[in-house]
């Protein structure tokens, strides 16, 4: 994973694939409070803004449409991103995106493309068991 995010080896908080270790189950101890029914309460304030900004970014797009009525899916697709996004960052490390353009939202798109380009495109381990048994030295 470090290959793709261009991260040091070692543990990568903003990562989707992690090593199962310590440092891994150390962070999902520290997420669990923020997520389930109990914690849910707390999410409305940032839910509700995030909402009201995607309301005001759609209507900013459909008055930059055109004929003024329609809007593309290809210009509220970066809005929903941006939403989605934004309050998964806010939820868990206080983040906020504010723009569709921001260079945080496009590293985590281009990151979340390769890693499911690798995890859809099997490696040459996956294709031939066998490989698995190689000594580190010897695996492809």
């Amino acid at each position: 994973m470090e290959m793709i995010t261009g991260a040091e080896p070692g543990p990568s908080r903003f990562t989707l694939m992690h090593d199962n270790d310590d440092h891994l189950r150390l962070h999902h101890r520290l997420l669990a409070p923020s997520l389930g029914a109990l914690a849910a309460p707390r999410y409305q304030p940032l839910m509700g803004l995030e909402n009201k900004q995607l309301l005001c970014d759609l209507s900013d797009a459909l008055h930059g449409c055109p004929d003024g009525a329609t809007i593309s899916t290809a210009t509220t697709y970066p809005h929903l991103e941006r939403t989605q996004s934004s309050i998964i960052l806010g939820l868990h490390y206080g983040l906020r995106i504010l723009h569709p353009e921001d260079e945080l939202l496009q590293e985590i798109i281009g990151t979340q493309a390769q890693v499911t380009h690798l995890a859809a495109n099997p490696g040459l381990p996956d294709l031939i068991p066998t490989l698995h048994q190689l000594p580190e030295f010897r695996s492809p």
